[in-house]
């Protein structure tokens, strides 16, 4: 990074992207940045988060760090809870984030609540869901954006692909398991730090090939 930016530099995030074709899914974001010299890195293992079902189906999730204490990190993972009519077809479902929490008494994570998902700002809202009023809960595999500019620079607000590529896995919330892994090393992988200073000002740096 630029040194007048290193000069006022406050914190910074960053977002691990999956390629598809064109388009990118973000399979992480996360705020464990070491700024060393002029250079921001972070680790790349176990930035992988996978949802099995109780048949051994699994799909990579998309995993957004929400909040991090002294010994807890809270992530938002996109899914949907929905119910069915007697001929299984959907009678309603609400899109929601589940909160999953890594931390001292839970090294390997574990599920603490759902929230609806605002509609306004597509962030986690206060709307607790009871999990037990609906008979299931898909998470989302993959959304896909255009994250480049026609410049080719890095577009922060990630233009939506009006045909989305969404993989589910359908479950009650009880039989699923969750669990960080790897990247898949099948997979092409970018990365981007979002970078705050100390006047609040955020800077994006180039998107990096992530070498597995």
């Amino acid at each position: 990074i630029p040194e007048d930016i290193k000069e006022n530099y406050s914190k910074a995030t960053y977002v691990i992207f999956e390629k598809s074709g064109e388009y990118y899914t973000p399979r992480f974001q996360g705020t464990d940045v070491t700024l060393e010299g002029n250079v921001l890195s972070t680790n790349i293992k176990n930035k992988g988060i996978v949802a099995t079902d109780k048949e051994g189906n699994s799909i990579y999730l998309m995993a957004f760090e929400a909040e991090k204490g002294n010994n807890y990190t809270k992530y938002l993972l996109p899914g949907i809870v929905q119910n069915f009519t007697e001929d299984d077809t959907f009678s309603n479902s609400i899109p929601v984030f589940v909160h999953f929490v890594v931390s001292d008494d839970n090294p390997n994570g574990k599920i603490e609540g759902v929230t609806e998902t605002n509609p306004d700002t597509e962030l986690s809202s206060k709307t607790i869901i009871d999990v037990s009023n609906y008979k299931s809960i898909s998470f989302l595999g993959s959304s896909l954006y255009k994250i480049f500019n026609e410049d080719g620079t890095y577009n922060p607000s990630w233009e939506s692909d009006s045909n989305l590529d969404v993989e589910m896995l359908t479950s009650t919330i009880s039989d699923i398991k969750i669990e960080f892994i790897d990247l898949n090393t099948s997979k092409e992988y970018y990365g981007v730090f979002i970078i705050q200073d100390s006047q609040g000002n955020k800077y994006s740096t180039n998107v990096s090939n992530i070498n597995l």
